[in-house]
């Protein structure tokens, strides 16, 4: 058996802490879209639902793997035939999700346009326009979540085939190929989280006054810490001014 390089020793390591910083901020954006998601009313309550079981299901996911990583400690690299058929119907079913939302998102617009350039005064319905702008609204939203599901499927595929046609012979190759395709699985899951707060404007702002008020609060504290870290400068000299002339008064009455 080949010893692995120093060079391939040097990448897996530098995939697999990658990919643990990147598992954090996944999960920090995750508990942040939760947040934020859960205690909105600006939401269609089927958008609603779609987006929290979706952080919800990265934060489980990111747990379980985690676990089923420490308890198999990584010796798991077997892929049958039926791992490699499920997956790539996997990634055939989303990638006519995929499509789906597209062609959902564009037949939604023209439909909005068509309607408003036929409003008439005899015509005006604004409920139904404005159901119509929600479903454009959605799909816009759901797109990025959708296109990062079917490559994150895809890239399992290729995972798949790689490891069924032994193209990796050693382990320590099967090591770093799972490695790498993990880290862009991560990737992946980190643009789906974000997607959810950067193609919805009323989640951005929402966001964006977060932290504003996060940073605002951080800010207060230390100005406020300012005024008393002078004020305790300025009592600890004007106590060593006490100190100094009351040793000299003691060194007058001495010398008398």
């Amino acid at each position: 058996m080949a010893s692995p390089s120093g060079t391939v020793v040097l990448f897996a390591y530098t995939f697999f802490s990658i990919e643990f910083v990147i598992n954090i901020f996944v999960l920090a954006i995750a508990c942040l879209n939760l947040a934020i998601i859960g205690t909105t009313k600006l939401l269609h309550p089927n958008l609603k639902c779609i987006l929290i079981t979706q952080s919800v299901a990265v934060v489980f996911i990111t747990f379980i793997i985690a676990f089923v990583n420490m308890l198999t400690y990584y010796y798991s690299w077997r892929i049958t035939q039926f791992n490699l058929l499920t997956s790539i119907f996997s990634t055939t079913l989303s990638f006519v999700e995929f499509l789906a939302i597209i062609i959902i998102g564009r037949y939604n617009r023209l439909k909005y346009n068509s309607q408003i350039e036929e409003a008439s005064a005899n015509n005006y319905h604004i409920g139904q326009r404005y159901q119509v702008l929600e479903n454009v609204k959605t799909a816009k939203q759901l797109f990025p979540t959708f296109l990062c599901i079917f490559l994150s499927n895809l890239a399992f595929v290729i995972l798949c085939i790689i490891i069924t046609t032994n193209v990796a012979k050693e382990e320590y190759q099967i090591v770093l190929i799972y490695a790498f395709f993990f880290l862009i699985g991560t990737i992946l899951a980190g643009a789906i989280e974000i997607s959810v707060i950067t193609h919805h404007p009323l989640l951005k702002r929402r966001v964006a006054r977060l932290l504003k008020r996060f940073f605002y609060l951080r800010r207060s504290i230390q100005i406020d810490e300012t005024p008393h870290s002078v004020e305790l400068a300025i009592n600890r000299r004007d106590g060593m001014n006490e100190a100094t002339e009351h040793f000299k008064t003691l060194q007058k009455l001495w010398n008398k």
